[in-house]
Formats: C-alpha cells, structure tokens, sequence
C-alpha cells in the first residue's frame, strides 16, 4: 500500500513532476525540454534552501512569541523537532516542513492527533 504524498514535501513533489516531464519530453522535446531543464534547476535550488533548520528562538521571533512559547509546543508534541545537542539539555531544532505543517494545523484548527 502507498503511503499518503505529504503536502509539504514540495521538493518530492517537484522531483515527480520532472519525472513526468522527462517521459514526456522523450515524446515531444521541442515543447517540453526546456520546460523540464527549468524545472530541475529550480528543484535544485530549491532543495538547497529548503533545507533552513530553525532554533526555538528564531522560531519565536518569526511568530512573534516568547521561544519559551515555542519550547512548549515542542514538549507538548505540537511542533515536531529533533534535539541537536548531546547534554542533559535539550537544544532543540526545528525543519522547515514541520513548521509548516504545525502552522497549517493551527490555522485550520486541526487537532494534533487527526493528521
């Protein structure tokens, strides 16, 4: 069985379309073959700077919240992250995916467990 695509995988999603689009461009590369070069150097680009690794506190400061705010979604399983560092303290790190998917969350309203 197929896993669901996830909506904020958008470098996957663009890694398809060029698929698709080279199979097409087999068929017809005078209409598709520089729309399917385009496409892979913006997938490129984009894989590059879709890889922005936020602390809580910048986090914070892009919500315009307190970084403990945002600390405690991160312990009330709101916001995914990862712990970065090796101590007894947490240095928390958040990927740009799950912060999106943790906003679009809040703004539906959506609770944590149905997605």
């Amino acid at each position: 069985m197929n896993e669901p695509l996830d909506p904020y995988d958008l470098i996957g999603a663009a890694r398809e379309a060029a698929d698709l689009l080279k199979e097409l461009a087999d068929q017809h590369g005078d209409l598709i073959g520089s729309t399917h070069a385009r496409l892979n150097a913006a997938i490129a680009l984009a894989a590059t700077l879709s890889k922005k690794v936020w602390t809580p506190s910048e986090l914070a400061e892009k919500f315009s919240v307190n970084a403990s705010t945002v600390r405690g979604w991160i312990e009330d399983g709101e916001l995914e992250a990862f712990n970065a560092g090796r101590g007894t303290i947490a240095h928390w790190r958040i990927l740009d995916a799950d912060v999106l998917r943790f906003a679009a969350r809040r703004r539906k309203g959506v609770a944590l467990d149905s997605v």
